[in-house]
């Protein structure tokens, strides 16, 4: 990744100067009908590993300290605001959600640079090998749990979100 002109991050983009190497894991599941369960539990491993070394990275050493930092009642109100511009039918029980999380806020977790949207299907892979990380258009700087959660979510998509269940091979701890 680069900068380029001297302005600020937010200002002048984020540049890959090379193309990565693998597959999105859906193209190789559609392809496939699925993945193997090893390749399934080395790419979701590898890509914590990987979000863990994101959240390792000092903002301020890599001249993103003055970027805003979102907070844990910010990323809710954004859900909250999210839901509130969907159909009727899919913001059923949002409010309530929205109420408990905002009444148990935890303290506040360091601040560290968040993809805001990691999980495997933002990823290039070869067979085990996870080889990049991609769409880093929503990334900010905010508490690490929030990329996590979101992992998480993604991680079993057929409890949260109705889908088709967990791949085989995928880590339960």
């Amino acid at each position: 990744l680069a900068q380029e002109n001297g302005g600020g991050v937010r200002g002048c983009h984020f540049l890959h100067r090379d193309h990565g190497h693998g597959v999105l894991p859906f193209r190789r599941a559609v392809q496939d009908d699925a993945l193997p369960a090893e390749e399934v539990r080395a790419r979701e491993l590898t890509a914590i590993k990987y979000m863990g070394q994101l959240h390792a990275v000092d903002p301020v050493a890599v001249g993103l300290g003055d970027e805003p930092e979102g907070t844990l009642e910010s990323e809710v109100q954004r859900w909250k605001n999210s839901f509130e511009a969907c159909e009727e039918d899919l913001q059923i029980g949002s409010h309530d959600v929205y109420d408990l999380l905002m009444a148990n806020i935890p303290e506040a977790g360091p601040s560290v640079l968040l993809h805001g949207d990691f999980r495997l299907g933002n990823t290039l892979s070869l067979d085990t090998r996870v080889t990049s990380v991609i769409d880093w258009e929503i990334w900010s700087r905010g508490d690490p749990r929030i990329d996590l959660a979101w992992f998480l979510l993604m991680a079993n998509p057929e409890q949260a979100l109705g889908g088709a269940g967990i791949a085989e091979g995928m880590p339960s701890t």
